[in-house]
């Protein structure tokens, strides 16, 4: 796993929590589908969420829980969004620095 622009690690290491930080645009045509439950948390800005053909709008402070296996895609709406994914799992290994 690289590192991409708009994208950070924020736990580093061998542990069952893994976070990141994404800012800036995401790519919304983009699914993702996870073994783990997420928890996604907009620190600044706004973002659309679609999961499994719902729609949500989030804004700063907002939270969306996503169970493992759940379809979702999202995008910032909102220039200088900041939106922070968490997941717990025995599977996930954060990634080196």
């Amino acid at each position: 796993r690289g590192r991409s622009p708009g994208r950070r690690a924020i736990v580093r290491g061998r542990h069952q929590l893994h976070a990141l930080e994404f800012t800036g645009e995401q790519d919304a045509g983009r699914e993702f589908q996870h073994r783990n439950d997420e928890l996604l948390y907009v620190a600044d800005g706004a973002a659309e969420v679609e999961a499994e053909g719902r729609a949500y709008r989030l804004g700063r402070g907002d939270t969306l829980y996503l169970s493992g296996g759940v379809r979702h895609r999202w995008r910032a709406t909102e220039a200088g969004t900041r939106l922070l994914v968490v997941a717990v799992a025995e599977h996930v290994e954060a990634e080196e620095e």
